[in-house]
């Protein structure tokens, strides 16, 4: 077994962004038109189901238009179309734009930029149960809990950004990062869970990569055969709920 080293545990998982942004600043990196107060700060981008008042979003069909009414967002990516339809929703600051989607990327890009290795070279905040057994040629990373009971065998990967549960066993050769393990998880050998998932948008010149920020959870009682690939959620979370079991080489993509 090899010697961790103990600290304090992350409990968010999640990535923190960077900021905060006025509307103005956001609206000169995505080129949008501004409709509300250009002076407001936004600390991050989030699910229109989800966000904050201190959140922006977006939406790149006229379906969700009735989402709009629920949302908490300070403010909304939208096209044309969208606004002329929704313009007077209250304390709301619209930024319109002939491609909300590429908007979208464009902000995540700046709230979470895409060079930005620091979170994974940092081997710290690792707690680890002493009844845990973790097999030589392992690697930790950084902001890892491993609980009761749990093995991780060889030439396997955790972390950075991982907390699993009680009585789990973890083949050779798995990497695991931004993910969630509940109790009595199975994983098999060669998975990989919590990688980013395909996400690209084109500018009209080049497909930009879309940053991935969400996570993977997996439920309790769960059996992942070997070599599969669950990527992490795009924004909030990719979900393998209680008692799921999944045959080797299948790959579940992001926000499933």
């Amino acid at each position: 077994m090899i010697k961790i080293k103990k600290k304090k545990l992350i409990n968010r998982i999640i990535l923190k962004p960077s900021g905060p942004y006025s509307i103005k600043t956001l609206a000169n990196i995505s080129h949008d038109r501004i409709y509300g107060d250009e002076d407001t700060l936004i600390y991050g981008v989030a699910p229109i189901d989800s966000a904050s008042t201190k959140d922006i979003t977006f939406i790149d069909n006229i379906k969700y238009i009735n989402e709009l009414n629920a949302t908490n967002a300070k403010a909304c990516i939208v096209n044309k179309k969208v606004y002329d339809r929704f313009s007077k929703k209250k304390n709301l600051i619209f930024l319109i734009s002939k491609n909300p989607y590429l908007s979208y990327a464009k902000l995540l890009r700046m709230f979470y930029p895409i060079n930005d290795k620091t979170i994974t070279e940092s081997f710290s905040d690792i707690k680890i149960d002493k009844s845990a057994i973790i097999y030589s040629n392992a690697q930790i990373k950084s902001n890892v809990e491993i609980r009761k009971k749990s093995i991780i065998n060889a030439f396997s990967v955790i972390g950075p950004n991982v907390e699993i549960g009680e009585n789990c066993y973890i083949g050779n050769n798995v990497s695991i990062s931004n993910t969630i393990i509940e109790n009595n998880v199975n994983v098999q050998d060669g998975t990989i869970i919590g990688q980013d998932g395909f996400g690209y948008v084109f500018d009209g010149s080049e497909f930009l990569k879309v940053p991935q920020i969400g996570i993977v959870k997996i439920g309790s009682n769960v059996d992942i055969g070997a070599n599969c690939t669950i990527d992490r959620g795009s924004l909030k979370f990719t979900e393998i709920k209680k008692g799921v079991k999944i045959d080797n080489l299948v790959h579940v993509a992001h926000n499933v």
